[in-house]
């Protein structure tokens, strides 16, 4: 066994908020994302920015929208409008089956332990359809 299987995946800490702002979907970079985890798709979106990419996930009642500030702590907005947007490019990512306990996500390659909003806790309540690609977000888009 290596070095690093023994140890196995350390913890490392981020920040995360429940922010509530006035969203702007109004833009020409968008791009679909599509994800895979085994069998299943999502389709989410993308938006594409210099100062980093904002992710939008449609859910039954709106979407959730995920990304990271200037600080590298996760943001998170919740919407009950549709997802209405125009999307020109398309990125294809194949995720994993990621397992979670509290507010900790269990990534391929790391664990996240998220402090502040209980961002797992709460889209498991309230959202729990779009728990699978927020999870593969987090761990390969966001970290």
């Amino acid at each position: 066994m290596s070095q690093e299987t023994q140890e196995e995946n350390q913890v490392q800490l981020k920040k995360a908020y429940f922010f509530n702002h006035q969203d702007g979907l109004e833009s020409s970079k968008f791009a679909v994302l599509k994800i895979y985890v085994g069998e299943r798709e999502y389709i989410t979106f993308v938006k594409q920015a210099i100062k980093g990419d904002k992710f939008y996930i449609p859910a039954n009642n709106g979407y959730i929208k995920i990304w990271n500030d200037k600080k590298n702590n996760i943001l998170i907005y919740e919407s009950t409008r549709p997802l209405e947007i125009f999307a020109t490019g398309r990125e294809i990512f194949y995720g994993d089956d990621i397992s979670t306990k509290e507010n900790t996500i269990f990534c391929t390659n790391r664990d996240i332990e998220l402090e502040g909003f209980s961002l797992v806790p709460h889209i498991k309540q309230t959202h729990p359809e779009v728990l699978e690609p927020l999870l593969n977000i987090i761990c390969f888009k966001l970290f």
